[in-house]
Parts: structure tokens; sequence; C-alpha cells
């Protein structure tokens, strides 16, 4: 996920038309999704390790089975709140009529 979120894509598969005028938004607004979800998959693995760790201590490991669903509608909600203001954003900077003047520019 670090090489993902380092890699400045030019090409991307959205409902908006991406231009020259929204490609550095998109491609910064990506960077902040891939290290949130990063974080969020972080934390999960973290969990886990803590629960098997203090499981073998204990000599049993308990956990619940809701955690894992918790985690991916956390990761799910944020990877679709952050692509749907990436998709605000680059169709605001098409409709800008200063992205108009820096496409003809």
């Amino acid at each position: 996920m670090t090489v993902l979120g380092s890699i400045r894509f030019r090409n991307f598969s959205l409902p908006v038309q991406v231009t020259e005028a929204n490609l550095s938004f998109i491609q910064d607004q990506t960077t902040i999704m891939v290290a949130w979800i990063k974080l969020e998959v972080l934390c999960l693995f973290n969990f886990l390790q803590w629960k098997i760790i203090s499981g073998a201590r204990a000599e049993y490991i308990r956990l619940s089975p809701v955690v894992i669903p918790i985690f991916l509608t956390v990761i799910f909600t944020t990877a679709g709140w952050r692509l749907a203001t990436i998709i605000r954003g680059a169709r605001s900077r098409l409709e800008s009529p200063d992205s108009i003047n820096h496409i003809q520019n």
C-alpha cells in the first residue's frame, strides 16, 4: 500500500473527466485516501496481534465475531467518503472559470 500511495497515476477510472485542471487534486486526494486506509488496516492488524498475544498468555483467545465486520465497515466508509470528495472536487475544478482559463493557456 505504501508503493501504491506513492505512485502518481495519470489515468483514473472515475465518473468525471480527468484533465490537467483537476489531475493534481485527484492525485493528492487519492494519496490521502490510501494513507487513511493504510492506517485503518494497520489498526486492525495491531488489534488482532494484541488479541492473539493476550490470548496466548491467558491460554485462550476470545475474539468477538463483530470485530472484522466493524473494521470492514470503517474501511469501506472511508473509501466511499474519500471517493465522493474526489469526485465532487474534480467536478468543481472542471466547472470553475479558473480551470477554463488554465486549459486555454
